[in-house]
């Protein structure tokens, strides 16, 4: 049996997860624990072209991968593995959420629906993302995009 913990079974003391409470330590003790990351690039790019329609390209996925790692490692105070771009905005403590898997292929979803507008990267994630942030860290997550994607529609 495999189930998650994204507050080590201690309840939420963060406002992240208001809806986990605290797991019993005597239940805690008869489970192996392991903390684990998110997938590594190549797997993650496995799991966003299986879920992502051919008509968006292998580079465009990898520069994705790319910027929800920049944004996970800003999020988790892990800036120094994150990009040099990502080091030089300096978004660390700006950054209170990260980019699922999950985030990444309905941000992929939102912007072929949206394909029309004038920037579908940026409107897709303001509609997936950071409509749901605060302004500081809507900020951080779209100048690191725009350093991303410089240069696509």
């Amino acid at each position: 049996m495999i189930f998650t913990g994204n507050t080590n079974g201690q309840g939420d003391m963060s406002g992240d997860y208001n809806s986990a409470v605290a797991m019993d330590s005597s239940f805690l003790d008869r489970v192996l624990c392991e903390n684990v990351w998110y997938p590594k690039p190549e797997h993650e790019f496995q799991i966003l072209r299986r879920k992502v329609p051919a008509s968006i390209d292998d580079e465009q996925l990898r520069k994705s991968i790319a910027f929800a790692n920049d944004v996970r490692f800003c999020y988790a105070d892990r800036s120094d593995q994150a990009s040099s771009t990502a080091q030089s905005i300096g978004a660390t403590g700006a950054i209170h959420t990260p980019i699922s898997t999950r985030a990444l292929v309905f941000l992929w979803e939102t912007m072929i629906i949206h394909s029309r507008v004038e920037s579908p990267i940026m409107h897709a994630l303001k509609l997936v993302v950071t409509n749901k942030c605060t302004r500081t860290c809507a900020e951080a997550i779209e100048q690191l995009a725009l350093a991303q994607f410089a240069g696509d529609s």
